[in-house]
Parts: C-alpha cells; sequence; structure tokens
C-alpha cells in the first residue's frame, strides 16, 4: 500500500511566509528611507524634510492645472511606449530570424544603444524645434533600440528542438504559433515593453524639461528655477507612483495572467 503525502498543505505556509517577509521587507526599507530623508535634511539645510514634500504633494493635488500637467506626460509616455513598441518588436523580430537583417540593423541598434539618451533628445530638439513633435520623436528614438535588441534576442534564443518536435508530429502553422514559439516569446515581449514604459517615462521628464512648456518636467524645471525644491520633488514623488501603479496594476496583471502556466509566474 502506497501512501501519497499531498504537498500543498506545506507549500501554502511557505508561500505566506514569503509574502510576509516580503511586506516586512518593504516596510523596513520605507522606514529606513525616511529616517535617511530626515537624517539627510537635517544635515543638508536646502533639503527639503518629508513633510514639506508631503505638502508640497497636496497642494499641488489641489490645484486643477496640476492635472493638465500629469495628463500631459502621461499622454506623451503612452505616445512614445506605444511606438517605440509597435516599431520595435517586428524589427527586432527580423534581426533575429534573418541573419541579413541582422547584418544590417544590428550595428545601427549597438550604436544607438551606446547614445545617452539627453544627447538623442537634445540633437531632435536641435533638428526639430521645441514642440510636440520633437518631443516624441525624441521618445521614440530614444526607447526603440532598446526594445529592438530585447526582442533580437528572444527570438534568436528559440529552442529549434522544439521545432523539429512540431515537424514529426506534424502540428499546424497555427497551432505551431500559438503552442510553440509564442509561449517562447512571450517573456522577452514583456521584458522588452516594461522595459520600453520604463525608459519612456523617465526621459519624458528630461524632454519636457528642455523642450516643452507643459508637463511634469517643466513644472519641475519651473520649481527648481525658483528654488521651491520641495514642490519639485513632490511633482517627481506624485509621478514616480503614479507610473508603478500602472505597472503594478496593469502590466503586472496582464504578464501574470498570460505567463500562468510558468511554475515561477504561479507561485508570485
Amino acid at each position: 500500500m502506497v501512501t501519497v503525502v499531498s504537498e500543498a498543505p506545506t507549500q501554502a505556509p511557505a508561500e505566506s511566509r514569503k509574502r510576509a517577509l516580503s511586506i516586512l521587507g518593504v516596510l523596513a526599507a520605507l522606514a529606513g528611507g525616511v529616517v535617511i530623508w530626515y537624517g539627510v535634511g537635517l544635515l543638508v539645510p536646502r533639503f527639503p524634510l518629508a513633510h514639506e514634500v508631503v505638502a508640497s504633494g497636496w497642494n499641488l493635488l489641489a490645484t486643477p492645472s496640476s492635472y493638465v500637467d500629469l495628463l500631459a506626460t502621461f499622454r506623451r509616455v503612452l505616445i512614445g511606449f506605444v511606438g517605440a513598441t509597435i516599431l520595435g518588436i517586428p524589427l527586432g523580430t527580423l534581426m533575429g530570424a534573418s541573419p541579413i537583417w541582422r547584418g544590417l540593423f544590428k550595428p545601427w541598434t549597438i550604436g544607438a544603444l551606446s547614445i545617452p539618451g539627453p544627447v538623442a533628445i537634445i540633437t531632435a530638439i536641435l533638428i526639430l524645434g521645441i514642440g510636440e513633435s520633437s518631443a516624441l520623436v525624441a521618445l521614440v528614438v530614444s526607447v526603440l533600440p532598446y526594445v529592438s535588441n530585447i526582442i533580437m534576442d528572444s527570438v534568436g534564443g528559440l529552442d529549434h528542438a522544439l521545432d523539429d518536435a512540431a515537424r514529426v508530429f506534424r502540428i499546424s502553422k497555427r497551432d505551431k504559433w500559438r503552442h510553440v514559439i509564442a509561449p517562447q516569446l512571450l517573456p522577452g515581449i514583456f521584458a522588452a515593453v516594461r522595459t520600453a514604459f520604463a525608459l519612456s517615462w523617465k526621459l519624458v521628464v528630461v524632454i519636457e524639461a528642455l523642450g516643452t512648456s507643459r508637463g511634469v518636467g517643466s513644472q519641475m524645471q519651473r520649481s527648481f528655477r525658483v528654488l521651491d525644491v520641495a514642490e519639485g520633488i513632490a511633482w517627481a514623488v506624485l509621478f514616480t507612483l503614479i507610473m508603478w501603479g500602472v505597472e503594478v496594476l496593469v502590466f503586472k496583471r496582464i504578464e501574470s495572467h498570460l505567463l500562468r502556466w510558468r511554475p515561477e509566474v504561479r507561485a508570485i
């Protein structure tokens, strides 16, 4: 007689402990950050304390024009992120699947990756002038190489043994794409999408500070120009919280749903 021992009861407490430790780690990090913040504020006279930044943030939230700037920045992030993703995924797929396309575009991609983002932004503004078009072009051009490079590596890393197995079992092209190729590419696509989003919202602040009159970046520049450091940091904190919320509530949920078949995703 064979006794089967279920692992579910032992796994549940382990997962609960991991989540509890993760939450404790986040709380400890936040508490440590606040302590360090106040320590730096006491040592550096011009550095605003945490409660001063919170007060400035509440004032911004109570000002209707602040939402115009937040929406303008979010719109630019969305356009730049979508544009870089739409262009980067097909380009990366071509470079990963074809040696000809890889030889043609990879040197340009590597060269673009070595150029700092602010340099591309300043160049686009010098060529196109200060305005909305130059900001969006600079954003897409700066993010595009990262997306195409990640997709190229993902396509190049496909397991060809699975292709041979699909051929032996005479799987149709549609099922091959659905059950063999797509599951292998999804992690790389999500990595490219999240990278594009992260870079877009980091670079858009620089673009707005240099070449636009509305947006979080332009308001941060104005705050620092008038030496209102607390308000400038409040703008940065508000924008970061919004982008972090989009990352957790949108991208993380979609990724967990589509990759739920992977053991490491199910454990999260």
